[in-house]
């Protein structure tokens, strides 16, 4: 089971798991940001993350800020 998600991931966006996991525990810590809010700032974050990855790793254009 785990090789086969495994495969779906872009090696290069597993440096996305560890800065997910620390940047929600510096929100959980923040006593103005609502625990519910946590998962949806994290869902938005990663997606940005894994598309900026994405971008950098084939020839489709990147976000540029």
């Amino acid at each position: 089971m785990e090789n086969e998600i495994i495969q779906y991931i872009v090696s290069e966006a597993l440096v996305l798991m560890p800065v997910l996991f620390i940047f929600g525990l510096l929100l959980k810590n923040t006593p103005k940001v609502a625990d519910w809010t946590i998962p949806w700032v994290l869902l938005v974050v990663g997606v940005v993350g894994g598309y900026r990855d994405r971008c950098r790793a084939s020839s489709l254009p990147a976000l540029r800020y």
